[in-house]
């Protein structure tokens, strides 16, 4: 290892207390929502020597590509991304990091073991609200960066810093994008979702396909009150719901056989899932009525380089076909909508960005720590974006990044 890269491990050690008094401060006024977050990020930024652009947006005025949301379904709320920059030269390779700067509301907190607002350290971990989503990331990338400087290091090229609301589809870094930050490669700074936290690179992403498909019945021709006597009268759209339910489930199996991926299957062995995951007909409290439809609700992944206009395509027919099966549904067909779609994506673990990022958690996780933990290599797929990795340690950017 070279002498600049070993001080630069080494100021972050020197500045660990001083990031965890931070990443607490951030969970502490978490509590009083997300513009106060951003406001500590904004500072800090300017703080340690960057350039900080404010970018209020409201997340239903920007466009979105390789990916769609039924608009209930996104935030309507105003939000900030906060953007630091450290400029270099702009004919060398940039970097941007980015992480979620917001929070979540807190539902009562009954029989919680500790209070969500006030950061404890127990035997080696830190308890606080939304600390792994995504806080300690904002930390991380904000002191990673302030640990190059305080050693004197500037990286050759552009570095972008990125506080970037996430939850409820708020999109906050395409508003980063939309205002112009490009950056030659990108690192999302966000714990995994496994349990290993920031010691596991993640290079790929499911693509995601929510709909919701609405099966009509028709009630029985009668003025009384209760159903029940009558439902041979009437249309069940429960039993009709049945016949659509079943046709996805075929359509789940045969998905499962030709939609093939290796590091799906190496990880978790298998490529692709679909499943209903809601369903409404009728009230419980009402048992004696039949309900006027039954609406059912799911999901289904997409591997990387599957397109989605294609699966949407797939459940379609298959919605269509079992229509045509039942003389009810054919002459009365469900309506299927569609909620939310994003591609799926992938970074070559050979990519010197992957690389890079690689060898450099294998080195800071190979230093002798207190409390240390086993790194685990990954090869799952979970977020992620083209162009982009999760990062999961700490961040040197030199030449080869």
């Amino acid at each position: 290892m070279n002498t600049t890269k070993q001080q630069v491990w080494e100021q972050c050690d020197v500045n660990r207390q001083e990031f965890l008094d931070f990443l607490r401060e951030l969970i502490c006024v978490s509590a009083q929502g997300e513009s106060d977050i951003q406001n500590i990020v904004s500072e800090k930024l300017q703080s340690i020597g960057l350039e900080v652009d404010n970018i209020d947006y409201l997340p239903q005025k920007l466009s979105v590509r390789q990916e769609f949301a039924d608009p209930s379904t996104v935030d309507s709320e105003e939000h900030t991304s906060v953007v630091g920059k450290l400029s270099g030269n702009s004919v060398n390779r940039s970097l941007m990091l980015f992480a979620q700067g917001d929070t979540m509301p807190v539902d009562g907190g009954i029989g919680w073991e500790r209070k969500p607002f006030e950061p404890v350290i127990e035997d080696g971990r830190l308890y606080g609200w939304c600390v792994s989503d995504d806080l300690v990331g904002v930390a991380s990338m904000i002191y990673a960066v302030k640990s190059i400087l305080d050693v004197g290091v500037k990286p050759k090229g552009d570095v972008i810093v990125a506080s970037t609301p996430s939850k409820h589809r708020a999109r906050g870094i395409i508003a980063v994008l939309e205002k112009g930050y490009e950056t030659d490669a990108v690192v999302y700074v966000h714990p995994a979702e496994t349990g290993v936290g920031l010691q596991e690179i993640k290079q790929a992403t499911a693509g995601l396909l929510s709909f919701r498909v609405t099966v009509p019945g028709r009630l029985p021709d009668t003025g009384e009150p209760g159903h029940t006597t009558f439902h041979h009268k009437a249309i069940d759209p429960l039993e009709k719901a049945v016949i659509v339910i079943q046709a996805l489930h075929s359509l789940n199996a045969s998905r499962g056989e030709n939609v093939r991926h290796t590091l799906y299957e190496d990880a978790i062995g298998r490529s692709t899932n679909l499943h209903i995951a809601h369903i409404r007909c009728g009230e419980e409290k009402v048992l004696n009525r039949v309900s006027p439809e039954c609406v059912l609700a799911g999901s289904v992944t997409l591997i990387p380089g599957e397109d989605l206009s294609d699966v949407q395509q797939q459940i379609a027919e298959v919605v269509h076909s079992a229509s045509n099966t039942d003389p009810w549904l054919k002459e009365n067909p469900p309506i299927l909508d569609w909620l939310v779609g994003t591609h799926g994506a992938e970074v070559s673990m050979e990519h010197p960005l992957y690389q890079t990022t690689k060898t450099n958690i294998s080195y800071n996780n190979s230093k002798p720590k207190q409390s240390a933990k086993k790194v685990i290599p990954s090869k799952k797929c979970l977020k992620g974006r083209s162009c982009c990795i999760y990062l999961s340690a700490d961040i040197y950017c030199d030449k080869n990044c």
